[in-house]
């Protein structure tokens, strides 16, 4: 078969050079009263209740497009991102917490970052604690699993205050689009009373499965071994059937999602997954929103 003739009329009115060229435009839109707004709820729920730390200011509150990245991958990302020193406290034992405080201990200074995505700031009170809090807002804070985001916070009262502070201000790029922004704040709206109705859902379900012996452990605040540590950093208004939940990967949603955690966070890597106390049978249950009678 002959090939068509070229058509004439068809032109390249821009080449990659030319793109180059064109000036660029600030977007009109940016979305930066709705992310303030965003900023100033965080502001509100992440202050500590105690009368010695400074309140959070927005200015050390970041948002990003998105959360992080798939959370059962992350010790071997940090290992291959080229730190030589790296330890997981993947349980937050007393003997772990004892080796933190050790290497703490140890002169090297070494910034201390707490994910706070499934505790919250309506539940557990870390920021006197921390150098830096993250969170996904795709998860709880916004619940509806339609739009995607994430925040840093930083302890103005760290020691690596300056310098973390002056690197995320150089870094941090207005990417959070405007419109996945107003999707933000109008889901966070009722924050508060989804975190107290899903804290209160799982506690049901905790309660429940603890009472079938096919059920080696739960894993819930109140029934492991460092509860004492839970109730030492819960914030005081903090609240942590047969059951047919709806199936997903997620958390923090408007329902009760359940999952086997391990098949599918570690698919290929079961053995070294139960290694980390993460055993291959595990079912994370995800206490949500939506109200249940039959729990």
């Amino acid at each position: 078969m002959d090939s068509a003739p070229p058509d004439s009329s068809l032109q390249t009115y821009a080449t990659c050079g030319d793109v180059e060229m064109i000036p660029s435009r600030a977007w009109e839109q940016s979305g930066t009263g709705t992310k303030d707004s965003i900023k100033a709820l965080i502001v509100k729920l992440g202050t500590s209740q105690k009368p010695s730390q400074e309140v959070v200011r927005p200015q050390d509150v970041f948002l990003y497009p998105k959360g992080i990245w798939l959370y059962g991958s992350m010790p071997k990302c940090v290992q291959a991102s080229g730190y030589e020193c790296f330890t997981s406290h993947s349980q937050g034992t007393s003997e772990e917490l004892d080796q933190l405080e050790s290497s703490l201990a140890s002169g090297r200074p070494i910034a201390l970052v707490r994910y706070e995505t499934i505790g919250t700031f309506i539940n557990v009170h870390v920021s006197p604690y921390v150098d830096v809090i993250i969170t996904s807002l795709t998860k709880i804070f916004s619940g509806a699993r339609n739009v995607m985001g994430g925040s840093v916070v930083l302890n103005a009262q760290s020691p690596f205050y300056g310098l973390l502070h002056a690197k995320l201000s150089g870094t941090c790029e207005d990417l959070l689009f405007p419109l996945d922004a107003k999707g933000l704040l109008r889901n966070c709206l009722d924050f508060l009373s989804r975190v107290q109705q899903a804290s209160s859902n799982a506690l049901a379900i905790a309660n429940f499965l603890k009472n079938y012996d096919s059920i080696s452990h739960v894993n819930y605040p109140t029934m492991v071994a460092s509860t004492p540590l839970d109730e030492q950093y819960r914030r005081p208004n903090g609240v942590y059937s047969t059951i047919d939940p709806c199936k997903g990967p997620s958390l923090g949603t408007n329902l009760n999602l359940v999952l086997p955690y391990s098949q599918l966070a570690h698919a290929h890597e079961l053995d070294w997954a139960e290694s980390q106390d993460v055993p291959k049978h595990i079912v994370r249950v995800g206490g949500g929103g939506s109200f249940n009678n039959e729990t």
